[in-house]
């Protein structure tokens, strides 16, 4: 009898998945918005749980001033993070995807206040150099005790594939006009 209940269940659970998919639910208090940083951006996250539906759900966010846009994926935890150009008091709207095409969508207020620096990654090294320099003599970088040159990593940018999604995820959703 338990096994031909748990079947029935199990039967109607999968039913309902594939008939009509799942709602994406957001836990929209759990949403945080940083302030911007010292590259003029916000980073918007969620905490595990913050997302659910069905997965993979893709995160599409639009900051509706400057038209500036982000993109990127709940993890399975139901988390997300995201980083996005904006200013002080830019809305932001948020569209949650999942894959069988329901959409979930909030809007976020960038906080005003400071800039904030990041903190150093994790593990890495701080250094303090002090080197003086004749007043009016160039400098040059291979003498002794000169600063070493600093060079940025950059994240690779995005896949044609990457671009495509977004781009037909922001016509679907009526955000590119």
């Amino acid at each position: 009898m338990t096994t031909h209940r748990l079947a029935i269940a199990l039967a109607l659970i999968t039913g309902t998945l594939y008939a009509g998919g799942m709602d994406v639910k957001v836990n929209k208090d759990a949403v945080s918005v940083s302030p911007l940083d010292t590259q003029g951006t916000v980073t918007i996250a969620g905490p595990p749980g913050c997302v659910f539906g069905m997965a993979p759900i893709q995160i599409m966010a639009q900051d509706k001033k400057n038209k500036m846009t982000a993109v990127g994926s709940v993890m399975p935890d139901g988390s997300f993070m995201l980083r996005i150009p904006a200013s002080p008091k830019d809305s932001i709207k948020i569209i949650f995807a999942g894959a069988d095409g329901k959409k979930k969508d909030i809007k976020v207020k960038v906080p005003k206040g400071a800039l904030v620096i990041p903190p150093p990654p994790p593990g890495a090294e701080i250094r303090g150099e002090t080197v003086t320099i004749p007043q009016g003599e160039p400098i040059d970088r291979r003498a002794p005790g000169a600063p070493p040159a600093v060079r940025e990593e950059s994240p690779p940018p995005p896949s044609d594939d990457q671009i495509r999604r977004g781009e037909k995820d922001l016509n679907a959703s009526g955000m590119i006009e």
